[in-house]
């Protein structure tokens, strides 16, 4: 007996260990094979729902926040575009107060660089020019120009970006000292005697390549004894070389049509006034280079004295409108 209940007690634990969770699939009386599937297919159906539903949310949530972030982007560049604006808008306006105050110093009350750069010069060259000068107004102001000054004059070619200077090509203010020396005297002769041929031929609108190569030659043959005599641990070895190196520019130079045309008007140049000379550097579209010799330099310093004269001529500085009569009868009180 007591063997017996031990066996019948034991089924139920039995069983209780084996149930299946609550919510597993429940197979028990009256289950089929059929509805078994057809429940198994309801679960699968259930569940693939379930993942399609969560799927469209998340590309719902992934297309948002794709959204929200080329926003940002579009924010972040036009914030950066509008600071970027200003930034230039503001290095404009420095940079416009800047010129403004370099053209007013250039204009009323130019430094020794200003001048000697020839920036003040050009600066007076360009009112002077001005369409809304008329010719007549220059020339009827008749301000006198010293004899020999447009020699002195280191004109810049704007077409070549050269100098012409007949100063440079005669060596009118002489040979640096270092080349007064009778190791070059030779190339000296040489050289101003292949010059003296092209002016010459120029003159009379003869000019020949032969000529000019002549001058060309004789510039490389000094050069070459100063290369052989100087060397560069002399103290005379810069100057002689700045020498040398405008000699070599200005005779090049002499390559080109309107240098011909140029070099034939200086040589016999007639004007007598400014208003000559400003007349002659617009015909051929020069400006005043850098003075570099103090011929040169003494030149500048006068010219800009004639220049601003001529210009206070032409273009008189405002007058001051008179003070209203009851104001000033104010400050006779």
């Amino acid at each position: 007996m007591g063997g017996g209940l031990r066996g019948a007690f034991a089924i139920p634990v039995i069983l209780a260990a084996t149930a299946v969770p609550a919510g597993a699939q429940y197979i028990g009386p009256g289950s089929t094979v059929e509805g078994d599937v057809a429940r198994g297919y309801g679960i699968y159906y259930d569940g693939l729902g379930r993942y399609n539903r969560n799927s469209a949310v998340a590309r719902s949530i992934d297309t948002d926040t794709a959204m929200r972030w080329n926003q940002y982007v579009y924010e972040c560049l036009k914030e950066a575009n509008r600071l970027r604006a200003e930034r230039v808008l503001a290095d404009h306006q420095r940079t416009k107060q800047s010129f403004d105050g370099i053209r007013r110093r250039l204009r009323e009350n130019p430094n020794e660089t200003d001048l000697m750069h020839g920036d003040a010069l050009n600066v007076l060259l360009e009112e002077l020019l001005d369409p809304r000068v008329h010719p007549s107004a220059l020339r009827s102001t008749r301000i006198p120009l010293r004899g020999g000054t447009v020699n002195k004059i280191p004109f810049h070619y704007a077409q070549l970006g050269g100098v012409i200077s007949m100063r440079k090509l005669t060596v009118e203010d002489g040979w640096p000292l270092a080349l007064r020396s009778a190791d070059y005297e030779a190339e000296k002769k040489a050289y101003l005697k292949a010059v003296d041929t092209v002016l010459e031929q120029d003159l009379k609108k003869k000019l020949t390549p032969e000529a000019v190569k002549a001058v060309q030659q004789a510039v490389a043959r000094l050069k070459a004894r100063v290369d052989a005599k100087i060397p560069m641990t002399e103290r005379s070895y810069v100057p002689v070389q700045q020498f040398l190196k405008d000699l070599t520019n200005t005779a090049n130079l002499l390559d080109t049509p309107l240098v011909e045309d140029v070099l034939a008007e200086l040589e016999k140049y007639p004007g007598t006034t400014v208003a000559d000379l400003l007349e002659f550097m617009q015909r051929f579209n020069l400006r005043f280079s850098v003075a570099s010799v103090p011929a040169e330099r003494e030149t500048y310093k006068e010219l800009y004295a004639l220049l601003s004269r001529q210009r206070e001529a032409v273009n008189p500085a405002p007058v001051k409108p008179a003070a209203p009569a009851a104001a000033a009868a104010d400050n006779e009180r």
